[in-house]
Order: C-alpha cells, then sequence, then structure tokens
C-alpha cells in the first residue's frame, strides 16, 4: 500500500491522546496550516528528540499547528509529553493511520 504523497489532504482522522481522551485531526488545527510528525516507535530515543526540536517556541516550526500521530500505546505516548513540552499534540495510534499515512 502507497501512502500519501504531497499535496494530498490529510484525512480527518479520530485517535485518542496519552490521557485517552478523543481528538480529531480536524478539530486540532481548525483550518491552520498543521505539521504531523509520523512515528512507528515510541520508544525510540530519536523520535524525543525530535520532539524536542519540533516543541521548541523559536523553532521553525512555531508557527504551524503541531500534531505528533505515534505507534504505541497510551502508555508509552505519556511518557514522551515532557518532550513534546505541550507544544506539540501527540495522537496515539494503533498502526492503522501510519498505514495509511505512510504506507
Amino acid at each position: 500500500m502507497q501512502g500519501l504523497t504531497r499535496g494530498d489532504r490529510l484525512p480527518d482522522y479520530q485517535r485518542p491522546d496519552p490521557q485517552g481522551r478523543t481528538r480529531m485531526l480536524h478539530d486540532l488545527h481548525a483550518g491552520s496550516l498543521v505539521i504531523v510528525l509520523a512515528s512507528r516507535a515510541a520508544d525510540d530515543d530519536k523520535l524525543r528528540d525530535l520532539l524536542s526540536e519540533f516543541s521548541n517556541p523559536d523553532g521553525y516550526w512555531s508557527g504551524f499547528t503541531r500534531v505528533a500521530i505515534i505507534q504505541g500505546t497510551s502508555q508509552q505516548c505519556a511518557r514522551l509529553l515532557p518532550d513534546s513540552a505541550g507544544a506539540v499534540t501527540l495522537m496515539v495510534d494503533d498502526g492503522a493511520v501510519l498505514q495509511h499515512l505512510l504506507g
């Protein structure tokens, strides 16, 4: 299965956040530009570094709504919350969304 390609519209997904609240991608960005970080491994140390950079208020991404869709459990994603510094909304995925996005 091929994932999305440049210019494709991102479908509206509904997934839980690490606290178990259901979040919809559309509600998070409400029409503004959104940058999505997708990761298949919640326990990857490189992901922690990426989230820290992605969360930087002075960084390149600061003008965008930032969402990270991460494959793993709610508990694994909850451990990443300090790295996101509240600037990135984390969405927990069971693998279905990332399969659609990344192929």
